[in-house]
């Protein structure tokens, strides 16, 4: 097994390390500059407060926020489905159906 050399990982000099930094810059430039950006899994279930497990199976059963097929394994959530999938969730009491003020 090859030694790593501390120096560079201190310094953060590794391979892997810098495509995590390329990859976490872009994403937030990305962001940054779009009124609606694309959220991975984790950050959609993180935003929602959910395990990304949960939005899974809300997948499979059609019942939670509109998500984006990526790919066959790939899915993202835009911020705004998140949010408009919040507010039809709101209600004034536990009998409310959310069909309406009555």
């Amino acid at each position: 097994m090859a030694q790593r050399n501390p120096e560079n990982v201190r310094s953060g000099h590794n391979a892997l390390g810098k495509v995590k930094a390329a990859s976490t810059i872009a994403n937030h430039r990305s962001k940054e500059h779009n009124p609606d950006p694309l959220l991975t899994e984790v950050e959609a279930a993180a935003y929602l407060s959910y395990r990304p497990r949960t939005l899974a199976s809300w997948r499979r059963t059609g019942r939670g926020p509109r998500f984006v097929a990526v790919s066959k394994t790939s899915v993202r959530y835009r911020k705004s489905d998140l949010d408009a999938w919040i507010a039809s969730r709101l209600r004034r009491s536990t009998s409310d159906d959310g069909e309406g003020d009555r």
